[in-house]
């Protein structure tokens, strides 16, 4: 399918064109509750709120809604506002190559259960790769050696902690070192 652009002047939706299989990629980006806690951060407290274990995997604030409902205004609304019940509507596919770089807390995803595809009718089978890796599928996109790493220091979880707090520890660790580079995000998101 492709989008056929109208005028941002226009108040008629994107039209939808027979075509050869196309790509949308869709990114959120709004403001969360760990950009807040940056934000009013000092030089003395910034390193205890970057690695906070309470604010991983961050959540969009209110003021971070309504970006993402005057985004959806904009692009004339979400998947369910463009597509309808158009018969050839795309299920839209989860890509787990293509996700922010983590580097704080609020990057840090919570475990997967499952729950998302109870909500959402989103293709997740690519998911299925990272086997018993899944519950945290993003460490298995890193490098090595960090991947190895992580993977070492899970399977070593001590009782009572997270896997996610293992992650954030050993950011803590090698901090001002990050777990990866902008430049490697790039390089595996333009090879998906």
């Amino acid at each position: 399918l492709k989008l056929k652009s109208t005028s941002e002047a226009s108040s008629e939706p994107p039209m939808i064109q027979e075509e050869s299989s196309k790509s949308i990629f869709v990114i959120r980006h709004a403001q969360s509750k760990m950009n807040i806690a940056l934000k009013s951060a000092t030089a003395d407290t910034e390193f205890a709120v970057r690695f906070d274990k309470q604010i991983k995997d961050a959540e969009i604030t209110e003021h971070g809604m309504s970006q993402c409902e005057k985004a959806a205004e904009t692009n004339n609304g979400n998947n369910e506002t463009i597509f309808g019940s158009h018969p050839n509507r795309p299920r839209i596919e989860v890509l787990p190559e293509i996700r922010e770089v983590i580097s704080d807390a609020g990057d840090v995803p919570l475990a997967w259960n499952g729950d998302h595809e109870k909500v959402y009718d989103y293709d997740f089978s690519r998911l299925e790769k990272f086997g018993s890796r899944k519950p945290l599928w993003f460490t298995s996109v890193f490098e090595e050696p960090v991947r190895d790493r992580l993977f070492e220091l899970m399977d070593q979880q001590e009782p009572g902690s997270t896997l996610e707090d293992v992650i954030i520890d050993e950011m803590i660790r090698i901090y001002p070192q990050v777990l990866e580079s902008k430049m490697a995000v790039m390089e595996r998101v333009l090879g998906v």
